[in-house]
């Protein structure tokens, strides 16, 4: 409901278009998450790339002792 109309103000026919508007409203959220939901998420990279990018040799870096 919109703040500024005070729903003792309204008409009968204003309470009917913003009961509708709110339900439209939901019916899209619904429709959008449907939606959402059929497309298949993307996969972690890590858990599907033979290499992953974060591996690292045992000892990248070589000290000089002496």
């Amino acid at each position: 409901m919109r703040p500024q109309i005070d729903p003792a103000c309204m008409t009968p026919d204003d309470r009917l278009r913003e009961v509708a508007a709110i339900f439209a409203v939901g019916l899209r959220r619904r429709r959008d998450r449907a939606a959402l939901a059929s497309v298949p998420a993307p996969k972690n990279p890590s858990e599907t790339a033979e290499k992953p990018l974060e591996a690292v040799p045992e000892n990248p870096l070589t000290v000089r002792v002496g």
